[in-house]
């Protein structure tokens, strides 16, 4: 159990802080070695306890409803036809509470007091052909990883330590988390709307959007990656800032009023807006 716990954690580390290879991301993404070394160290010094590991059928799961404090969290997928939830801790006191109401599967934190106490490292497992209905989950203050992630809806509280990939949805949204920055690779959604306070954005778009969409971090970064083999349309604007737009390679410094830029005759919008942040535009990669 220790050796896989150990590997899985190093994976996740080195995705969160080092493996994020998008042109957005490697331009403002910082690697932390030291906490990187730190955190392992006390792994090692406190982890290798005690393991739960439940199996749920899931066409009993339409809805995931997932409430954490300081847990590592990677949501990956699967061959098999199962939902799997494997809960590593060196305190079965902080052990997360697991349930299935309905048809909502519910994981979420022991008491906050006691996750001061260890480490708990949550992997969600789920099959590779499985959709949710429902998708919401809030961290607080741990690590998340989702390597993939298909949903009808998705509301995610990402958290200050996160990396969100290939998630596909019809409506996908970010609702104001908390000085947080957030990354994202590969977003396949046909609505989204994300609103950050202070944290900055990066974010490449695997498809453009079929509805108008909004993304908005009032004082932090906008980096936004867009497929240009697609029609679409971005509408820019920003209180104290500019947009560097990579895809016509021009610098706009002033432009509360909105700035607008067509690509392949023009589609659906997507705004695009910050108050002091900046707002850089790429190709997808």
């Amino acid at each position: 159990m220790y050796g896989r716990t150990f590997s899985s954690l190093c994976q996740l580390y080195f995705s969160l802080h080092f493996g994020v290879q998008t042109e957005i991301l490697s331009k403002n993404q910082n690697s932390n070695l030291g906490l990187f070394i730190l955190n392992l160290i006390c792994f090692c010094i406190f982890a290798g306890g005690y393991e739960d590991s439940k199996t749920i059928d899931a066409n009993k799961v339409a809805n995931f409803n997932i409430t954490l404090q300081k847990e590592i969290i990677p949501i990956s997928t699967h061959k098999g036809n199962d939902i799997h939830v494997i809960s590593e801790t060196n305190d079965k006191s902080i052990f997360p509470i697991v349930e299935l109401e309905n048809n909502t599967l519910i994981i979420r934190s022991a008491e906050y007091q006691l996750i001061e106490k260890g480490i708990c490292y949550i992997s969600l497992m789920l099959p590779e052909k499985y959709t949710a209905n429902n998708f919401t989950l809030t961290n607080n203050d741990g690590k998340l990883h989702i390597k993939q992630l298909n949903a009808k809806s998705v509301s995610l509280n990402p958290g200050p330590n996160n990396l969100l990939e290939n998630i596909t949805a019809d409506y996908f949204e970010i609702p104001i988390p908390d000085e947080a920055d957030v990354n994202i690779t590969y977003l396949d959604c046909k609505e989204i709307k994300i609103s950050l306070v202070s944290g900055n954005l990066n974010i490449s778009l695997r498809k453009i959007p079929e509805k108008k969409s909004h993304i908005s971090s009032k004082h932090g970064n906008l980096n936004v990656s867009f497929p240009t083999n697609e029609k679409f349309t971005i509408n820019t604007k920003s209180f104290n800032s500019k947009c560097i737009n990579n895809l016509n390679n021009s610098v706009t410094n002033w432009i509360r009023e909105g700035n607008i830029y067509k690509y392949n005759g023009g589609g659906v919008e997507i705004e695009l807006q910050t108050y002091t942040g900046n707002i850089i535009i790429y190709k997808t990669i």
